[in-house]
This record gives structure tokens, sequence and C-alpha cells, in this order.
């Protein structure tokens, strides 16, 4: 068995969740719809996301400083939609529909959101929240706590 900082291989967690999961193989990751948004015609596909109450945000960046580097990508999810991609280089200078969905009342989640919001900062966007960083949630959620899959099943 593995220690209390080893990740558990497929088989070893399928051995753990038999009776919680109905998993019998990894979960296909690939086969998630999206639209990929790189021209102004396309920007009305955000509509549908001013309207939802909580909204994954995604940076792809050209590297990890605020200061110097830039967004490339930036990946919007909601439930029930396809996860918009959008390029940040082709739209540089529209953004007039993002800024709706930032400074919307949904819950803006991302993970290590802080990097997210710095970036986007930079480009001028104002972001109002409510937010949920998971990283955040990930730490407090396991602080003090033994870390495996066994010990956080159990609660």
């Amino acid at each position: 068995m593995p220690n209390n900082y080893d990740f558990y291989s497929w088989q070893e967690t399928l051995a753990i969740l038999p009776k919680k999961s109905p998993l019998t193989h990894p979960p296909d990751l690939f086969k998630t719809d999206y639209i990929y948004i790189d021209q102004i015609e396309q920007l009305p596909e955000i509509i549908p996301y001013l309207q939802a109450s909580a909204i994954g945000i995604d940076c792809e960046t050209s590297g990890l400083d605020p200061l110097k580097d830039e967004i490339r990508l930036l990946q919007l999810a909601i439930p029930d939609y396809p996860v918009l991609i959008i390029d940040q280089i082709a739209l540089n200078e529209e953004k007039e529909y993002i800024q709706k969905i930032f400074t919307s009342s949904s819950l803006k989640i991302g993970h290590n959101l802080k990097f997210e919001l710095q970036f986007l900062t930079r480009l001028g966007f104002k972001l109002s929240p409510p937010f949920f960083d998971t990283m955040l949630g990930y730490q407090v959620l396991i602080a003090g706590l033994k870390k495996n899959l066994v010990f956080l099943l159990s609660l």
C-alpha cells in the first residue's frame, strides 16, 4: 500500500472504490465538447454564459509572471454547455462580452484563481465577486488530515 503521499494507480483506486463508484475504467476526459473562439463574429456564443450561476475559469499563459507574460487562451465552462476556448491573442481588443461575465453575479471558480485574476486584471478586466478557488478549498479540506484516498473517502 502506498504511503500517505503517494498517488494511487487506477487499479488501486478501483480496489478502494468498488462500493462507492460505478466506474469500471478511467473516464474519457477527451470527449469534452468545446467551441474555439478566435473571431469577433463568434463572441455571441458567450451569451448563455452570462446567465450561469457558476462559471469555471482557466487561463493558459505564456509564462508565470503576470507582469511580463500574457494570456494566450481563456477557457470558460458552465454546466450543460460546451467549454469556450477564447483565443485572447486573436481577440485582444475585444473585451466587452467577456467583461460582462467577469462582472456578473455568477460564482467564478478556478484552481489557483489568484494567478488567473492577476493576469486578467493586468489585461484591464474588472472582476466582481463571488469567487471560489479550488486550490484553497482543497488546502482547507485536507489541513491536518492524513493525505490518502482511503481516509478522505471515509469522511
